[in-house]
């Protein structure tokens, strides 16, 4: 019984079976440690960025007026962003040292504020708008949740920062998708390859 067990493992569909074990171990390992690893994080995700009317070149010398509540204004520009907490650990209120801070270049002005969407519904925090900048008060911030906003602004130069100072966060990024994108893409080639390698091996030709 010992001789016929040991003789089924030496088959070469056993071997192959276990080469691509051995393949799946390493990346599985690094998908959990990831998952694992306590990590505090805010980051941002920039949605859209573009001009609220779009004038062409041979229109900005001519007659054109953009009024916002009656007032003259140029470079009208709609900015959404999602802020969200992407790591495995809560950001509480009084983690926040100096607040949530989105601030466009000296001479522009935040016409409007709006939030477009939030998770959880019942997420806090005051929106303050002040010249060139909005604030976001103190809140808590659970693993996943998130808010997006959506700012109009004038005299908009292509330049925002969002900052704020907050205990066991080095800095507020952006979301890297494009590497994200990249990695589902490359495993997805790996599971496609796998599959037809099994497929091969398995055909009744062989």
């Amino acid at each position: 019984m010992l001789f016929r067990s040991q003789k089924i493992f030496q088959d070469p569909v056993w071997i192959f079976l276990g080469a691509i074990s051995a393949m799946l171990a390493l990346p599985v390992a690094i998908i959990v440690f990831f998952f694992q690893r306590k990590v505090k994080k805010l980051s941002y995700e920039l949605v859209v960025n573009e001009p609220v009317i779009a004038v062409h070149e041979e229109e900005k010398g001519g007659s054109l007026e953009i009024k916002y509540n009656g007032v003259l204004v140029k470079n009208v520009q709609m900015v959404i962003l999602k802020v969200l907490n992407n790591g495995s650990q809560a950001i509480a209120p009084q983690d926040f040292l100096n607040p949530l801070t989105v601030s466009f270049s000296e001479g522009c002005k935040v016409l409007s504020l709006e939030t477009l969407e939030k998770n959880p519904k019942n997420l806090t925090g005051t929106r303050v708008v002040k010249e060139a900048s909005i604030v976001v008060t103190e809140t808590l911030f659970n693993p996943g949740d998130y808010f997006v906003f959506k700012i109009i602004v004038s005299d908009y130069r292509n330049f925002f920062k969002i900052d704020a100072r907050i205990i066991g966060v080095n800095k507020i990024r952006q979301l890297n998708t494009g590497y994200a994108r990249v990695l589902g893409m490359s495993f997805g080639l790996f599971l496609m390859i796998l599959g037809l390698a099994l497929q091969v091996y398995f055909s009744p030709s062989r």
